[in-house]
């Protein structure tokens, strides 16, 4: 199992692979009126890690990922004009991989990757 520290840029983008597609699905299913169980279940476990995260963090993940403008909204225009104040490209890369971890963790996300936390 790795830490969150631990683990190398490769991992932390295949970790950012397999959480996006769960932040799109959560973005997509929101706007639904009919849903099913299931996905009600996906909804509320999903909404129960985003409110989970710290304030920054979850700033980064909800208007960069879950929002409905998400898909205009680019990690520059995050870090030099959401970000308040304004931070550079390795802070806030840094920030959206830890929400990522913590996403994963939670989720329990197939993420190829051994995770653990302390």
């Amino acid at each position: 199992m790795k830490l969150f520290k631990s683990l190398t840029t490769s991992e932390k983008r295949k970790i950012r692979e397999a959480v996006i597609p769960e932040l799109e699905q959560y973005r997509i299913l929101r706007s639904l009126e009919n849903i099913n169980d299931a996905q009600e279940t996906f909804l509320r476990r999903m909404e129960k890690a985003l409110e989970g995260l710290p304030s920054i963090e979850k700033l980064v993940i909800t208007k960069r990922y879950t929002d409905n403008d998400s898909d205009y909204v680019t990690d520059y225009q995050m870090y030099n004009i959401y970000m308040n104040p304004p931070v550079c490209v390795v802070t806030y890369s840094s920030i959206r991989d830890r929400a990522m971890f913590k996403i994963a963790l939670f989720l329990e996300i197939d993420t190829g990757i051994d995770l653990k936390v302390c």
